[in-house]
């Protein structure tokens, strides 16, 4: 009796990875594309209100603004390094960071800046 061997091919396939119980293969960039769903309206909205915050924010109101957003003082610090001391660039990371985390409720951001003496600049949330 003779037996046949199969080699495997060099380079994994589809097939030889689904026939192996192999996780599945990364998709192309264009299929991840066509996968990924847009921002929400409001998403959008609260990075555009951010983005007219960070424009008008006073550079000498950057930490406190940090503090009360819940960045420490030496990550504000180190955020400020990476962006070359822009206080604009600086001001924006912060306030996306704080987004991330807390889901960007505008009403306390609109608190926040009563807090820190800046209370005129809520009229760009409305």
């Amino acid at each position: 009796m003779t037996t046949t061997k199969t080699r495997a091919p060099a380079t994994p396939t589809v097939e030889t990875i689904a026939a192996a119980g192999g996780a599945s293969l990364p998709m192309h960039a264009s299929l991840q594309a066509a996968e990924v769903s847009t921002q929400s309206g409001f998403d959008l909205q609260s990075d555009a209100i951010l983005d007219r915050l960070s424009k008008r924010m006073p550079a000498e109101k950057y930490t406190s603004l940090c503090t009360h957003l819940g960045i420490e003082y030496y990550e504000a610090d180190k955020i400020l390094l990476r962006v070359s001391n822009d206080y604009q660039r600086a001001t924006r990371s912060c306030l996306a960071q704080w987004k991330t985390r807390t889901g960007g409720d505008m009403a306390q951001l609109k608190t926040i800046l009563q807090e820190i003496d800046v209370g005129d600049l809520a009229k760009y949330i409305e």
